[in-house]
């Protein structure tokens, strides 16, 4: 991690061995700890400290202490992780606030937005968890969708004796304990996903009869599958439906005119369905963040089942917290402002601050 924290850490075991802390806002006039209120800032140098009990103080990084919910701020502290097609893994490092980060990937098919048969971008999702020295973090990114291929995490493929059915794009998630396969991925600790978008069709007629596009992915909603330029409301992802949770369907290889002409559905935590038709395109999948305001409505409208087995805890819950669909304006990776997330997916943890106790 970056030496901000080091400095912290090293600032703390000074000053707190000496029973005092120093008030650069007030002439640094030294008071004991049992002074400080509960909830007041401390200032030490160009360090930041906030009491949240009577023997703990909560150490706060001077460069995220008014982040957004994009955590410009923290450049020195982030750490991405790009699509390699495997699991990757993070362990923390200390006691405290660490903000999560994924997009998912786009899908397969025509690249240009403003053409038809377009594939399917990407969502963004994004959160703030407490998290313990020594949790293990489990990452997927990702993959986009290439060709008759599916991308990696959950992405379908298309049929793949025809040119014209493109794979969806595979979901980001950041889970408690590793999901190797997703075909059989259980949900029950993923704390955060973005939705992949669906593959498209053949064709790059905006609008018009042989548009197949595939739905963006990512939101409380992924977008579904266009069949002729028109929008199939009812394949893409949602928060209690889709093909199956974190894999998106693939479309059905029966006979008939255009019956090879249609795309996969993406990734999410419900994956996106195909539409099934000829000149059709797959749904995206939808996003996810563990809150209990999406975790109540989970287990309330039909996933009692599911939710039996579910063992993240709700000190895991994340507060700052949404889901954005791929349709919408967020920053990428880079920074630079997207509409939509293209490529493959990716994933960033952000430490925001740490516990010291006194």
């Amino acid at each position: 991690m970056s030496r901000i924290f080091g400095r912290i850490f090293l600032a703390v075991v000074f000053l707190l061995t000496a029973g005092q802390l120093t008030f650069a806002a007030s002439g640094n006039k030294t008071m004991k700890l049992k002074d400080v209120a509960l909830g007041k800032i401390v200032v030490v140098g160009d360090l930041k400290f906030v009491k949240i009990n009577n023997n703990s103080f909560l150490s706060v990084n001077p460069f995220c202490e008014n982040y957004s919910h994009l955590y410009k701020g923290c450049i020195n502290d982030m750490l991405d992780f790009a699509y390699t097609g495997d699991e990757q893994t993070y362990t923390i490092p200390a006691d405290g606030y660490y903000a999560l980060e994924v997009w998912g990937a786009q899908g397969a098919g025509n690249a240009a937005t403003e053409d038809g048969s377009r594939a399917g971008l990407g969502g963004y999702s994004h959160g703030v968890a407490y998290f313990t020295q020594g949790t293990t973090l489990h990452i997927f990114v990702g993959g986009k969708g290439s060709g008759n291929k599916g991308g990696y995490n959950g992405g379908s493929d298309g049929i793949s004796t025809n040119g014209s059915s493109h794979g969806g794009g595979g979901m980001t998630h950041i889970s408690l304990q590793s999901n190797p396969a997703i075909i059989s991925w259980d949900p029950n600790t993923t704390l955060i996903a973005a939705g992949g978008g669906g593959g498209a069709d053949n064709s790059v007629t905006w609008g018009g009869s042989d548009d197949g596009s595939g739905g963006f992915g990512g939101g409380l909603e992924g977008q579904g599958g266009f069949v002729r330029g028109v929008l199939q409301t009812d394949t893409g992802g949602t928060q209690i439906f889709g093909y199956a949770q974190g894999m998106g369907g693939p479309p059905d290889a029966d006979s008939g005119v255009g019956a090879k002409d249609r795309g996969a559905g993406g990734g999410g935590w419900y994956g996106g369905i195909s539409t099934n038709n000829g000149n059709g395109g797959g749904g995206g999948g939808s996003g996810w963040v563990y809150t209990k305001d999406n975790y109540d409505y989970w287990k309330n409208n039909g996933q009692d089942a599911d939710t039996v087995n579910w063992t993240a805890g709700s000190d895991y819950y994340l507060t700052n917290a949404e889901t954005i669909a791929g349709d919408q304006i967020f920053l990428a990776p880079s920074g630079e402002e997207e509409l939509g997330h293209t490529g493959h997916g990716a994933a960033r943890i952000t430490q925001l601050s740490v516990y010291l106790g006194i």
